[in-house]
This record gives C-alpha cells, structure tokens and sequence, in this order.
C-alpha cells in the first residue's frame, strides 16, 4: 500500500526540521557548501546533496519547496521546479502543498 500525498508531505517535512536545523545551528555564508539530507518521502533515504546556503535559503523561503536528489520527485505531490545536475528543486501541490504550509518550521 503507498502512503497518501499527506503522508508523503509529512515525511517530507520531516526532513526539511533535520536540515534545518543544522543550518540555524551553522550560520556561514551564502555562498558556502552546506549538506542536506534528500528531503524526499522515503524514510529509508538518506542520500545527501550538497548545495550553498543561499541556495538552501532560497528553498526555504518557499513553504511549499524541497531539496531532492534527481528522480526522488513524487509526481502525485510534487513538481520539479528546478532540475540541477546533483539536486531537484520540487513544489508541493494539492494536499501536500497544504500540509508542507502548514508543518512550515519557518512559518
């Protein structure tokens, strides 16, 4: 049985409060390399991507937007808005752009 979009949004957000909370625990440049954990839904994935906290920053100002290595979109909740080489840029829709608002930590 798969997880609903909520549950793959609440597994999402879960990786989002990891990641960011080593980012407010490092504060370093903008153009700095920072490592992140693939925000994706599988609880069993920990891949790690490597972008700049600029970047991550960038991420986050968005509530609906996540960090995940290429082909970790779920494209029954998510969009890829920027594809990069090492990472995905993907956004939320529906049900889970709702409950990534809501388990915002930045919100």
């Amino acid at each position: 049985m798969s997880a609903s979009p909520e549950q793959k949004a609440r597994d999402e957000a879960m990786f989002r409060d990891v990641n960011d909370t080593f980012v407010e625990r490092q504060p370093v440049a903008l153009d700095a390399p920072y490592l992140v954990y693939c925000e994706c839904p599988d609880e069993a994935c920990v891949e790690e991507i490597v972008l700049t906290v600029g970047t991550y920053e960038r991420v986050r100002s968005q509530p609906r937007w996540f960090v995940v290595k290429p082909g970790h979109c779920e494209p029954d909740v998510e969009r890829v808005v920027e594809a990069h080489d090492d990472y995905w840029i993907v956004e939320k829709h529906g049900v889970a752009g709702e409950v990534a608002e809501e388990t915002d930590p930045r919100g």
